[in-house]
């Protein structure tokens, strides 16, 4: 795969009219502090790329420039593939995070002196905490923030939550990958110009084919010069406009097809720096050495395993005599780059922990005819954050019932106008609801519960407070619902004699949190290591790389 170069195209006019901006800059304003440009986007925007041939424009105007690089993991790829740039590479912290003592002592080094900075983070950096320390240090932050325009459209909640931060710190948006569709092109750009008024939308199409896209120098001025133009704004005064909560919303609960997503807030790090806390979402990271043996077939397995849960994926893997560079952003394809010195290894960001036995087993280079089994590590939730699970589920519900009614309106309109477009419109809105229902999963029979009780406790009709609620609302046999309820009673029955299809036992009246409070059954199986080890096999249970949740849990009642 030929390295892909990055290159923005802005309307003529808007470079003559950015042409000369740099100098009067800085004939107009005080220069308090050292040029930082930062670099934000999720994963699989292009950051690398961007900061690598804005490097190259710096270098060939004769600018001193120092690089900082931060990938969340052990084995920093990114700083390899910048290392003609000689980078400050910060892989013993994480720059996404509060922790940002090595972003801090590298800005300290380089305060005062004539050299401009380039920093990129990793993905899942929403950059509010980097902005900050940059400000404090007393240094011209600009920030660009790329936008991944095939992925953007279909972002899971946890990453619109990063996604809206970064675009609100922007002082240039960048519209990267772009589609073929120059109509749809143009409807995102409008989205981020109408939502972000105060920030240019530019393009940067890539190109998988460097000879055909050499670099041009005035694209990269002109992106420099708006950086430095429109870091003049006091976003404070725009804050407003920066929510992000309108965009697309892609929530989804178990209404008709019993599909449910999760994405929860807290953010953690597991590779051997230890972990931090983002503000916002929740993910995992893992950096895994690999054996040399570790075949691509392998690889493959590995990921369609991991499905949806996972973000991001890349590395190093032994090719013949040669190691190669790979990566696989979720939705994408497995991408083979350049040939590297680097130790065979891998990078990988999750919704959910890794258990044990899988890093077991990717570590110990099992063959592709051996069944990857992905199940989350089991986790014992205390009470508050059993609550905060439910309440994002519930923010998760308001959210697909926005959609689902916008689903509605448009197959009503179309009843009356047999539009194309709108048939794509629906067929869209079809996919994103099943997609978000495949990523949503209940960890722990309590959090499944108090969702049930919340989410249709407005509804008369629905509602779900007591045991009898609880057995008519899962009835249905073929439903994940009603699977979930018969394992959680098989166990009741097994460990504690309660069966709550007994009314002789449990009466059809009786509320849900009396139950759970005065028996503390359900609590105590929540906690227990080897009904959380079935469960999630179940919550997780995969048929050839994709979801299937239950189907492989066959109903006793």
């Amino acid at each position: 795969m030929s390295e892909m170069k990055f290159n923005a195209h802005l309307p003529l006019r808007e470079q003559e009219k950015q042409n000369n901006i740099v100098n009067k800059i800085s004939e107009n304003s005080e220069n308090t502090g050292s040029e930082v440009f930062l670099i934000l986007g999720f994963l699989g925007a292009g950051k690398t790329t961007l900061l690598k041939d804005l490097a190259g424009y710096l270098a060939n105007q004769g600018e001193q420039f120092k690089v900082i690089v931060n990938d969340i993991g052990k084995y920093n790829i990114d700083a390899e593939r910048l290392k003609d740039f000689s980078p400050v590479a910060l892989t013993d912290g994480c720059i996404c995070c509060q922790d940002l003592s090595g972003l801090k002592s590298a800005l300290e080094d380089l305060k005062g002196s004539n050299e401009k900075i380039l920093i990129e983070p990793s993905g899942i950096a929403d950059g509010k905490a980097i902005k900050r320390v940059i400000e404090e240090l007393g240094m011209q932050g600009r920030v660009i923030t790329l936008v991944n325009a095939q992925s953007f459209p279909t972002m899971s909640k946890a990453e619109e939550q990063i996604a809206s931060t970064q675009l609100s710190l922007a002082n240039v948006i960048a519209l990267t990958h772009l589609p073929s569709d120059k109509e749809k092109n143009q409807e995102l750009r409008s989205q981020l110009s109408q939502k972000y008024p105060h920030q240019p939308v530019i393009e940067a199409p890539y190109t998988t084919n460097s000879e055909d896209l050499m670099k041009d120098d005035s694209s990269y001025e002109a992106i420099v010069n708006l950086m430095r133009k429109h870091s003049q704004h006091n976003h404070a005064e725009c804050d407003h406009n920066h929510d992000h909560e309108d965009h697309h919303d892609h929530d989804h609960h178990e209404h008709e097809h019993e599909h449910e997503h999760e994405h929860e807030h807290e953010h953690e790090h597991e590779h051997e720096s230890g972990h931090h806390h983002h503000e916002h979402s929740k993910f995992f990271t893992k950096s895994i050495a690999l054996p040399e043996e570790t075949s691509l077939d392998h690889l493959k397995d590995l990921i369609d395993q991991l499905g949806q849960d996972a973000l991001r994926v890349k590395g190093v893997i032994k090719y013949g005599s040669q190691s190669f560079e790979f990566d696989y952003v979720r939705g994408g394809e497995l991408e083979i780059g350049n040939m590297t010195t680097l130790q065979p290894h891998l990078n990988v960001i999750t919704q959910h922990s890794l258990s044990p036995e899988l890093i077991a087993m990717i570590s110990s280079g099992s063959t592709s005819s051996e069944k990857l089994s992905y199940v989350p590590e089991k986790k014992i939730y205390s009470p508050i954050e059993v609550s905060a699970a439910v309440s994002v589920l519930l923010n998760q519900y308001k959210d697909y019932m926005n959609m689902y009614n916008e689903k509605l309106a448009l197959e009503t309109e179309y009843a009356k106008n047999q539009d194309s477009k709108l048939a794509q419109e629906i067929q869209q809105l079809d996919i994103a609801l099943d997609k978000l229902g495949d990523d949503m999963k209940f960890d722990n029979p309590l959090i499944w519960i108090g969702y049930k009780r919340l989410a249709y406790a407005n509804n008369p009709e629905k509602k779900v407070e007591t045991i009898g609620e609880l057995k008519k609302h899962c009835e249905r046999k073929t439903d994940i619902c009603h699977k979930r309820l018969d394992f959680l009673n098989e166990h009741l029955k097994s460990d504690f004699g309660i069966d709550l299809f007994d009314e002789n036992q449990v009466k059809a009246e009786q509320s849900l949190v009396d139950f759970i409070k005065e028996n503390e059954a359900i609590k105590k199986l929540s906690q227990d290591e080897q009904f959380m080890t079935q469960w999630l096999q179940n919550e997780y249970f995969q048929i050839d790389g994709k979801v299937a949740k239950w189907q492989n849990y066959q109903s006793v009642h």
